[in-house]
């Protein structure tokens, strides 16, 4: 059993002696608890810094070089979209320029383009378990914009392929295979796919810039410091799909 200690007063002055050394004991448990806490919650906010820009540092790298790759794509189809036109303004033959861009794609004209993986899964975790919502309020507002406009551009890239008339672009690869497709087709099907890959790069660059924006920022400020617990925004699906080739 626990040994209660019997406090006697015999005055005001014994009374309020107690009183405040029963408060003092109080206030100063509070006040470690409280540091406890404070702490315990930097060091949550400092974790899920880290992640989030580890994660938005991985998905700049990925967009950057996606976009280098896509450039290198274009620059073929590009030199192909020009000859053709150039072809049709001056008449050449159906079978000759058939025969012709066979011959330059080896039986078999290969389109497509690269799109990014874009990561989202620390931002997914911080936001589920709240330690986002000790992050200081600048720094969370930073990141919270560059992931809507990460969820924006996946939702845009997701749908670029159907910008491409696809079975109309089937047919006539088959008909380039049978060396019998219409030019006036194969200028339209490649100003397609070009005009696709040109738009994903647009939505690529705008990411890029949220993304640089948001880390440069970062780099300006460093860690962010501990705050008050705020509502972070929750958390959207992000994928990646490659275009179909011919």
């Amino acid at each position: 059993m626990f040994d209660i200690r019997r406090i006697e007063v015999h005055s005001v002055k014994d009374f309020v002696r107690e009183y405040l050394m029963i408060v003092l004991g109080i206030l100063t448990a509070l006040g470690l608890e409280h540091l406890a806490t404070e702490r315990h919650h930097r060091h949550q906010a400092e974790e899920a810094r880290q992640r989030i820009v580890t994660e938005l540092r991985t998905n700049l790298a990925e967009v950057r070089t996606v976009q280098a790759q896509n450039l290198e794509r274009m620059k073929p189809l590009k030199a192909l979209g020009d000859e053709l036109r150039e072809e049709v303004r001056t008449g050449v033959a159906r079978q000759e320029v058939n025969r012709r861009v066979n011959a330059a794609a080896h039986g078999q004209l290969k389109v497509g383009f690269v799109l990014p993986t874009l990561r989202r899964e620390a931002w997914d975790v911080v936001v589920a378990n709240q330690s986002a919502s000790y992050i200081e309020p600048d720094a969370l507002l930073r990141y919270s914009a560059a992931y809507a406009t990460l969820r924006d551009v996946s939702t845009l890239l997701q749908g670029a392929t159907s910008l491409v008339n696809q079975p109309h672009m089937l047919d006539v690869f088959a008909d380039l295979s049978l060396q019998r497709a219409d030019p006036v087709d194969l200028v339209k099907v490649v100003g397609q796919i070009l005009y696709t890959i040109s738009a994903a790069q647009g939505n690529m660059r705008e990411l890029q810039t949220a993304l640089e924006t948001s880390l440069a920022a970062e780099d300006e400020t460093g860690a962010a410091p501990v705050t008050a617990p705020a509502t972070a925004p929750g958390p959207a699906p992000s994928t990646a799909t490659p275009a179909a080739g011919g």
